[in-house]
């Protein structure tokens, strides 16, 4: 079994937030510090109260209601995989492992996020925080997440991510090995990974090696 993250480790998230982002603010006549406040607002998460705070502080042409309308199928249709991750997901399952995509965030977007990038069509199931009311580093996301696939954590299986905290900690503490996505970053403190990869295609790589 393999749980594997979804923003920034399967999807270009950063990318495709930073690109509306300028777009928005170009299209409504916005400056540069109003554009930085907004992404540095959104870098990590963006939800509505996200959105909301970001309305009340900088006092954005649109409502905070009309801007979420705006964002969430804007930046579902934006996102794309990393080149490759499509084929290393279709050769980690070939190898005889279920994979699940296992997200922090709210079940509309992601679910959105999901079926645009053509992840949605290549995993064996996906566990949204915001659906199941639990998030990482919880081991609560965890266990849905193996049962979705009949599976339980006493059985072992891999944890794949770019967060050190939510994917590797929890995965971690869950009783799963894991491995680090870090697009180039050194490892912060903390217990290390079973294995550091670049990218998920070097992650998935490593699984399918050890199952040869």
């Amino acid at each position: 079994m393999v749980l594997v993250d979804f923003d920034d480790t399967l999807i270009d998230r950063l990318a495709a937030v930073t690109a509306w982002v300028t777009r928005y603010c170009a299209g409504h006549g916005l400056g540069p510090e109003i554009e930085q406040r907004m992404l540095d607002a959104m870098r990590i998460r963006a939800d509505l109260d996200v959105i909301e705070g970001l309305c009340a502080e900088l006092g954005l042409p649109e409502s905070a209601g009309e801007l979420w309308s705006r964002y969430e199928p804007e930046l579902a249709a934006a996102v794309t995989p990393f080149p490759g991750v499509i084929e290393a997901l279709a050769a980690v399952r070939e190898a005889g492992h279920q994979v699940v995509v296992v997200t922090n965030g709210g079940t509309q977007i992601q679910r959105a996020k999901l079926k645009a990038s053509g992840i949605a069509e290549v995993v064996d199931a996906v566990c949204i925080s915001g659906a199941i009311g639990v998030r990482k580093p919880e081991r609560g996301i965890f266990e849905a997440a193996a049962a979705s696939v009949g599976r339980d954590l006493a059985q072992g299986g891999w944890m794949i991510g770019d967060n050190a905290d939510l994917d590797v900690t929890g995965g971690r503490t869950a009783g799963l090995r894991t491995i680090w996505i870090s697009h180039g970053r050194n490892w912060p403190d903390g217990a290390e990974p079973d294995f550091v990869a670049w990218t998920a295609i070097e992650a998935f790589a490593h699984v399918v090696r050890g199952t040869q």
